[in-house]
Order: C-alpha cells, then structure tokens, then sequence
C-alpha cells in the first residue's frame, strides 16, 4: 500500500491542518499523537479542582522538587541512546540500542539510586528541603521509569504504531491522576501524589514495553557494544544539551525550594502546569511525526531539509498572530467590571 503523495504547502489554519491530514502521511501521525495527547492533557486539568482541595500548596511543593529531580535523572540515565532508536535503517540494529538504552537506564539508575539512598539527607539539606530526604531513592526510581518510558516510546515511534504512542499518553496520564485521586481521598498526603505518578508510569509503560519485545529478542552484547559506538556523539553531544535545558526547565523549583516555602513551589508548579498544557500539546505531537519522518528521508536520500522546512514553516505560520476578522478599528474591545464599553 502506497501512502498519497504530499504536497511541500505547509497548511495555514486549523481546518487546513484536518483538510491536510487526508493526504499528508506526516499530518496524519501528528493529529494522531495530537489527538492522544490532548486527551491525556485534560485528566491532570479536570482533576485540578479536586486535586487542589485534597492537597495542601506545601504537599506539591515536595511532588514538583520529586519531578524535578526524576526529569534530570531521566535524562541522563540513557546516555540520549534513546533519540538514535529512529536513525539505523535496519532494524536490528534498533534493537540493538532499544536493548542499550534500557541496560543503561537500569544500570546507571541503580547506582544512582543507591547513591540517593546512602546520600538522602545532605542532597536534601543542599537543595534546602530536609523534608524531601526519604523521597530521593523513589525520585530516582521514577526517572529510571520515565528513561525506560523513553526507549519504548522510541521504538513505537520508529516503527510508525503512533495510535499505540497516543494510547500510552492516556493510559500514562490517567494513571497518574486516577491514583494521586484515590491516594489524596485515603489522605496519603505527599505520598499520595507520589505515589500515584510512579503507579502511572508503570502503567503508561506496559503496552509500549509489549511492543519493544520483538526488538529485544535479536539485541546481542557485540550489537549494543558496536551501537554504542556507532553513535557516540549522542552522549558527548546530546546528553550535555539535553541535560542542561531540562535542569534550565526545572531550575525555578529548586531555587524556589531553597529560597521560599515548599507553599510557593506547589502553587508555582501548578500554574506553570496549566499554563504550559496547550504549548507541550503541540510540540508532543510535531516532535513525535517529525523525528520519524526526518530519520526516514535522512535514510533514504541523505537529507531531511524537506520536512524541515515544511514543518518550520507550518509552525512559524501557526504561531504568527492574526487580527481577528472581527476586529474593526474604532469599535471597544473591552467592557468594564461595571457592563460599560472601555
């Protein structure tokens, strides 16, 4: 079966994305992981309400400094082995470092860990949350679980089954909320947002980790050795940038940690997490299509300028600001709290 030819037009409205998703392969997977990723998006905001009443600003204080710390821990337990799943043209040689990525995460995750538990008290004190000491092994098991997340979700990006990537969102995020749900009501407290996030990513991991099987049966010690050497320059390169913006992205609630109340850091994350909802919605799903349709062209003709320029192009046009066709100059945009025209 023969996908339809596309078109370098790069759509310009909303309708036009839908309209060019019935012939744009590429489209197609976005809106798919688009659509599974707003699904999951909306468990975490309907919950808020609920959420916000069943824990105190102080407990998600600790659950942001506990996410933060695993994000780190995610990024660097992999080594960014995980980004190069999409890029051999074989597949065995995939498989190869889908079985890397995950000896590595297991591996590196558990020396870290036992570092965490051993060192619990002084990293704590350090980041100026004495509290936060018996949550440091778990932290570090949650990023083990998010690395391992990453390598199976790579390898269902790679072989295109981005309806089973949209439904692990969903199985993820939802587990996430449905446990933090049922723990806050038993009155776990911190535990229980904690809790929950690692009964999710356990959860979001099972159908991507069922998927992955086929891959790992053909990985070999010299195939994962010749992998990794192969691409090097993904932890020399990528891991350094990788890291450094993510502890950029999470600086905020560690210095907000050591300067003010674990009060502040709770309400903090939960506004940055709202706000934040619709940008990581479409940048989820342009990332997932376009990392797997560049590797494909990259493999086929030595270049990925194409789809590039296509998407840079659509998302720039997106992001551009439009006067609204109901907008006429002269005429109040605004009312007063009063009902008169301001």
């Amino acid at each position: 079966m023969t996908d339809a030819p596309e078109t370098d037009a790069a759509p310009r409205t909303l309708g036009g994305i839908v309209a060019a998703g019935r012939s744009s392969r590429f489209t197609r997977d976005a809106l798919t992981v688009f659509a599974g990723t707003a699904v999951a998006q909306l468990f975490p905001l309907a919950a808020a309400p609920v959420l916000t009443r069943l824990y105190t600003p102080e407990q998600f204080g600790v659950f942001a400094l506990f996410f933060s710390v695993a994000s780190l821990v995610s990024v660097f337990v992999t080594l960014r082995y995980n980004v190069a799943v999409v890029l051999p043209a074989d597949d065995a040689d995939a498989g190869d470092l889908v079985g890397l990525g995950l000896g590595l995460s297991i591996g590196i995750g558990a020396v870290l860990a036992l570092a965490g538990a051993l060192a619990a008290g002084p990293f704590a004190m350090a980041l100026g949350a004495p509290a936060f000491a018996p949550y440091v092994p778990w932290a570090v098991g949650c990023g083990i679980l998010l690395a391992v997340y990453s390598v199976h979700y790579a390898w269902l990006n790679r072989t295109r089954r981005f309806r089973a990537m949209a439904a692990s969102r969903v199985v993820q995020t939802g587990g996430v909320t449905l446990g933090q749900l049922g723990l806050g009501a038993l009155g776990f407290g911190s535990v229980g947002l904690v809790g929950g996030l690692l009964a999710g990513q356990v959860l979001g991991n099972l159908t991507p980790a069922a998927a992955a099987v086929p891959a790992l049966r053909g990985a070999t010690r010299e195939g994962m050795r010749a992998q990794a050497r192969r691409y090097r320059r993904f932890p020399q390169f990528s891991l350094p940038a990788d890291f450094v913006n993510t502890a950029t992205n999470q600086l905020p609630v560690v210095l907000m940690t050591s300067l003010f109340s674990g009060g502040v850091v709770g309400l903090y994350n939960l506004t940055t997490r709202v706000i934040a909802a619709p940008a990581q919605l479409l940048q989820t799903a342009v990332l997932d299509a376009f990392r797997e349709r560049a590797a494909r062209d990259y493999a086929a003709t030595g270049s990925c300028r194409a789809i590039y320029r296509k998407t840079f192009v659509a998302l720039a046009d997106s992001a551009w600001p439009r006067r609204s066709s109901s907008s006429r100059p002269g005429r109040p945009c605004s009312r007063s709290p009063s009902g008169r025209s301001g």
